[in-house]
């Protein structure tokens, strides 16, 4: 068993059959035939529908537990409408809920990742702790892609499979941070929101014996610059083994989070502003966790009194990435030599600057650029973090480089 998407957006029908609503907390229970989808739009998540027009329901919003038949069910409901038009005249949306047994032993856990990279060579498999990672292109992908790059929305393109490194079982609670931590590599990797969702629990005898319905924070299809590319599938398991020990390391779990939020954030967002805004915070973050907290190579008070300049170049040096500012920004580069900055932290923190404090001579400095100009101070900033964390991570290989833009599939460059 598996869910997939045919074409871009299309619903899943996660359930067909018999339902109970009880509107309010002391109404009779309705049965009816209803469905419960997992659709994209407005947001994804789990919807359900019930065909009933009871003389009891009464139009309009109200509170309602609904139970599934004949499992017995109960999902936790929001935004329930009574009498509205249409096939179902009852309809919202459900919370997460988890069905089956959850104490049941698994052999395996089985995910959907949504619109992830087309990436060459079939099925990719990494280990990280106890754990083998398995993750195999969804069939009909290359036709799915194609439609997702036409019209956008969302896709289920990859299947993925979580088993235990020496074949024993586990139970679902085992891998809900598992499922996280996936969650944070592939978004990280693809540069939007994405990984696992709908995971089901199979038991020893290929059975579904347990599954999970939510809400995720994904990304609508969109061709985003990463450093992960189609012809460097093996670069997700070479980074995942240290992306695990620092999801698993107190210290870092919180801020590694924080770190793959705003990295996503700002490739994703509109706004050059924005961008700006939060990738030097980033940089700043990333600089403090791995130079005073984690390798312990500058003093808490002396490097807490740099500037927000002096602090990225230490963290560049140390990771022996250039500060200057490279030549496919063009624009970031005249702007640099007019105004007479000193290299890419000094012009890209003066920009930030100008955005941050509110006097007049800030307010011109920023109101006076070109929407190419903050652009590549953005994009200069997310490559420094970018490549700083993949060599952290250990990485050494091919890198898509966002400088280079426009940037063709399989068009890559060795780390600095």
């Amino acid at each position: 068993m598996q869910y997939l998407t045919q074409s871009a957006s299309e619903d899943i029908l996660l359930f067909e059959g018999q339902m109970s609503l009880t509107p309010g907390d002391q109404g009779e229970p309705i049965t009816a035939e209803g469905r419960v989808w997992f659709k994209w739009e407005p947001s994804p998540r789990p919807y359900f529908g019930l065909h009933s027009n009871d003389a009891q329901l009464i139009f309009g919003r109200e509170e309602a537990t609904v139970v599934l038949h004949p499992d017995e069910v109960q999902l936790a409901t929001s935004n329930v409408a009574i009498g509205g038009a249409g096939e179902f005249p009852v309809h919202g949306t459900i919370e997460r809920v988890s069905l089956g047994d959850a104490e049941s032993p698994l052999a395996s856990v089985m995910f959907h990742v949504t619109n992830f990279t087309n990436y060459a060579g079939g099925s990719l498999s990494f280990d990280v702790g106890e754990w083998r990672i398995t993750i195999t292109p969804a069939s009909g992908i290359t036709s799915l892609i194609a439609e997702l790059r036409y019209r956008g929305g969302f896709g289920i393109t990859h299947i993925g499979k979580i088993e235990r490194q020496d074949g024993g079982v586990f139970v679902a609670d085992d891998v809900t941070g598992l499922l996280s931590f996936l969650f944070l590599l592939l978004s990280f990797a693809r540069g939007l929101w994405t990984g696992p969702i709908l995971p089901l629990g199979i038991g020893a005898n290929g059975q579904v014996v347990w599954q999970s319905w939510g809400s995720w924070k994904l990304g609508r299809w969109r061709g985003m610059p990463t450093w992960f590319d189609e012809l460097i599938p093996n670069a997700l398991g070479a980074i995942a083994p240290e992306f695990w020990r620092r999801w698993e390391d107190p210290q870092w779990h919180r801020p590694l989070q924080t770190l793959v939020s705003s990295l996503v954030e700002t490739n994703t967002t509109p706004s050059t502003e924005v961008r700006l805004l939060i990738i030097q915070t980033t940089l700043e973050l990333l600089s403090w966790m791995l130079l005073v907290e984690t390798q312990q190579v500058h003093n808490r008070r002396k490097f807490d009194k740099l500037s927000a300049a002096d602090k990225i170049r230490a963290l560049l040096s140390h990771y022996d990435v250039g500060y200057a500012i490279p030549q496919e920004l063009a624009a970031l580069s005249s702007l640099t030599s007019a105004r007479r900055y000193k290299d890419g932290p000094d012009a890209c923190t003066q920009l930030r600057n100008g955005l941050v404090h509110p006097h007049e001579k800030g307010r011109r400095r920023v109101e006076t650029l070109l929407v190419q100009e903050k652009f590549e101070a953005a994009q200069l900033l997310h490559w420094f973090a970018e490549v700083v964390f993949l060599k952290d991570l250990g990485y050494s290989g091919k890198y898509g480089n966002r400088l280079r833009l426009p940037r063709w599939s399989g068009d890559l460059d060795d780390l600095p």
